[in-house]
């Protein structure tokens, strides 16, 4: 048998009429029609949230605050998409406009403090090759560090993960968190959710957790 070779084809990671997932077969017109524009809806969040945090990190690092009106900040999200077509197709770049209005209260309520904060974009935090992770925005001006996380999604976020940011900085860099004032800042649905005083000993049990299970996870590679 001679198979065809999809290796250069443009196909989607995960098909939505997939074998795996093959209750669509049974659907009716009408079932099939709602089923998949919510299954469709859920298959671009991901990448639009992507193209979303992409144009913030270009606005962070240009200092450029966003405008208040929605429908501005799309046509600059769009602009920006298309000025990187390389890696936004058009089907993705027609997408952000439908999405729901409070993504973009939280970019722009989002963007804005960050710039007034100083912030770097999209920093790498590293404790060894079994933990690490981006923030999507963080500073650190010798005695203030701040953390910063955007949530396009609808899903419940949690503070938990801005935890462990703050325990990444300060096993990375060498930091006591008593050492340090730590504020962590959540932002969706338009709204911020902020701890202003991370307790001392939540990031050191952090640290601890990360650093045996980081030492248990090399014993199993045999790197020990």
């Amino acid at each position: 048998m001679n198979w065809n070779d999809h290796s250069r084809d443009i196909l989607e990671e995960h098909a939505l009429l997939n074998p795996s997932g093959y209750s669509w077969i049974n659907y009716s017109s009408e079932e099939m029609a709602e089923k998949l524009q919510k299954r469709y809806v859920a298959h671009m969040r991901a990448p639009a949230g992507t193209a979303i945090h992409d144009f913030a990190k270009n606005c962070i690092l240009l200092k450029e605050k966003l405008p208040k009106q929605i429908n501005n900040v799309i046509k600059m999200i769009k602009f920006f998409m298309i000025q990187n077509k390389t890696y936004y197709s058009q089907e993705l770049i027609d997408f952000i406009g439908t999405l729901p209005s409070h993504v973009f209260d939280t970019l722009i309520f989002y963007v804005d403090d960050c710039i007034g904060f100083r912030m770097d974009p999209e920093k790498m935090l590293v404790y060894s090759e079994s933990c690490f992770g981006t923030a999507d925005a963080i500073s650190f001006d010798g005695n203030i560090l701040r953390v910063s996380d955007l949530k396009t999604g609808d899903g419940p976020a949690h503070m938990e993960q801005l935890f462990i940011y703050d325990a990444l900085f300060c096993l990375e860099y060498h930091f006591k968190p008593n050492q340090i004032k730590i504020e962590n800042r959540l932002y969706q649905f338009g709204q911020v959710q902020e701890v202003l005083e991370v307790p001392d000993e939540l990031v050191l049990s952090y640290m601890q957790t990360i650093m045996t299970q980081s030492k248990y996870l090399q014993k199993l590679r045999g790197k020990e």
